[in-house]
């Protein structure tokens, strides 16, 4: 049996209709007003909830979009295809070129997603007289996908609880030692780059241990997290401040400017850990220990500037506790001196130790007194008389040199008077 061209064309007619009726893909053809001219059976049982593939003819998706909207009026806020697609229609058409779009809307009850690929659509002379369309119920797809991105979610926020917990201490949410380790190895890279300094910190507790015993870890725990507390309110952000175990904690200062910044802030955390801590009706006091190493000085790794600072904390320990030790013993001595110097030259205020000497200038062709020097000293009531080099960089650092200043201008002027009536 032959066939005919004008079978021939016939039967792939019917072929094409047969293939496009049965795929479970959306198959259409829009003319430029979006009226269908063509629908397979997939989309109207999945969209536009058509009764055959003839009714859409000639309608465009606001008919269906109407009768849907009919179908829930109790949902103001409900939207479907047909409301929100058209404009895809339109891009095809002015950009003259297949384009992808994601589309969604609501049918049958339910949000649906579909992934949409349109076209121009040309007639025989190549004129644009519509769009031919293809898509695909992706909603599946979508929930699969925004599942995953809440799983990964929750593993990322559990992964970075993990590496929290792994890296802080339970108690007072400080870093632990293996964080403390890390950034001590850090702050060595930085300091030995930028040629700096920087002084590790080692703290212990004293008698923490007779608190646990006679009061109770549940004491011996708040006053760890009271004192984490009070002490991390001290150290600068570009620091770190670690608890290490049990009651030992550790800190690191970078970038240090002088041994005697560094006493000054030991200083000041003693101070602040003084204040009595009210725990469950009792009023306990807690002393520490501190031990110091310094980088480069005392060590150039974090393993031997931890130990040796351990080393200068037990010196402390031994010789007497609630003070600190430089790793070195000459830095100890020399920090211990100006705490000392610091302490009496506030007393010196008070008991009007220091004196301003005045040292004539003379004329020398008519020997007349012209001016006077003023020259201050501290008389210590055992060490005698100080000069300005050891006490005038200690006012200065501490900012006593205007409490100073005040006292040296109050006698400078009464001098003055008796100058000019020698005069």
């Amino acid at each position: 049996m032959s066939f005919t061209v004008e079978d021939l064309k016939e039967h792939n007619s019917e072929l094409l209709k047969l293939l496009t009726q049965h795929l479970p893909d959306m198959l259409w053809v829009k003319d430029l007003d979006g009226n269908y001219l063509y629908v397979n059976q997939a989309i109207c049982d999945g969209l536009l909830m058509a009764k055959d593939t003839q009714e859409p003819i000639g309608k465009g998706d606001v008919f269906f979009a109407l009768r849907e909207r009919e179908l829930h009026k109790h949902i103001p806020s409900w939207h479907t295809f047909g409301e929100l697609c058209f404009n895809s229609d339109i891009d095809v058409i002015k950009n003259d070129k297949a384009m992808k779009f994601e589309e969604y809307g609501n049918v049958k009850g339910k949000l649906m997603y579909l992934e949409v690929y349109k076209a121009p659509f040309y007639d025989k002379d190549g004129k644009t007289i519509g769009t031919v369309g293809a898509g695909r119920d992706i909603t599946k797809l979508k929930k699969n996908q925004s599942d995953l991105q809440r799983s990964l979610k929750v593993l990322d926020e559990q992964r970075e609880k993990l590496e929290y917990q792994a890296n802080h201490d339970a108690l007072t949410d400080l870093p632990n030692r293996v964080l403390f380790l890390d950034r001590l190895k850090q702050s060595i890279n930085v300091a030995k780059r930028d040629k700096e300094e920087i002084a590790l910190l080692f703290i212990d507790l004293d008698h923490f241990k007779e608190i646990n015993d006679s009061l109770g870890h549940n004491v011996g725990d708040k006053i760890l997290v009271e004192f984490a507390k009070r002490l991390n309110e001290k150290v600068e952000i570009t620091d770190t401040f670690s608890r290490l175990g049990g009651d030992e904690f550790g800190i690191v200062l970078n970038n240090i400017d002088t041994i005697d910044s560094v006493s000054n802030f030991i200083v000041e955390i003693m101070e602040t850990s003084k204040e009595p801590f009210a725990i469950e009706n009792n009023t306990l006091y807690i002393g520490m220990s501190v031990g110091i190493a310094m980088y480069p000085h005392d060590g150039v790794s974090a393993n031997a500037l931890l130990r040796n600072a351990d080393s200068a904390m037990y010196k402390a320990k031994d010789s007497g506790r609630n003070r600190y030790f430089f790793y070195d013993e000459e830095m100890t001595k020399k920090a211990m001196e100006r705490v000392f110097l610091e302490t009496e030259l506030r007393k010196a205020f008070v008991n009007d130790e220091l004196l301003v000497y005045f040292q004539p200038q003379m004329n020398a062709q008519t020997n007349k007194l012209v001016g006077a020097e003023a020259l201050v000293r501290w008389k210590h009531p055992e060490l005698g008389l100080i000069y300005p080099d050891r006490f005038i960089p200690l006012a200065e650092s501490t900012g006593m040199i205007v409490q100073l200043d005040r006292i040296y201008s109050t006698k400078f002027k009464k001098q003055v008077l008796i100058f000019e009536n020698y005069r």
